[in-house]
């Protein structure tokens, strides 16, 4: 059985964990593009559309990231503005 404070420091360590890997991904991730676009330019035709399809799926990914922040900054000003009116949501 866990405790609160238990489950609030490996939710805290898995957070952290999960940061440092994201903030190594965004070391590389220049490099990484580095080499989609030179695989477009210079790769097999089977490489080329592979690194193409890499690089859209990114492009779609990021605007989907972009979208639901914007989504969730509404939610909490509409949630914010009922709470302050006094309705239920």
């Amino acid at each position: 059985m866990q405790t609160p404070d238990f489950r609030a420091a490996y939710d805290q360590a898995r957070s952290d964990a999960f940061d440092r890997t994201l903030a190594r991904l965004q070391a590389v991730s220049s490099e990484a593009v580095d080499v989609l676009a030179e695989t477009m330019k210079t790769g097999t035709p089977t490489g080329k559309i592979r690194a193409a399809a890499i690089v859209l799926r990114l492009c779609v990914d990021v605007r989907m990231a972009d979208i639901l922040d914007k989504l969730n900054e509404l939610e909490r000003s509409i949630a914010d503005m009922r709470n302050e009116e006094g309705v239920r949501p």
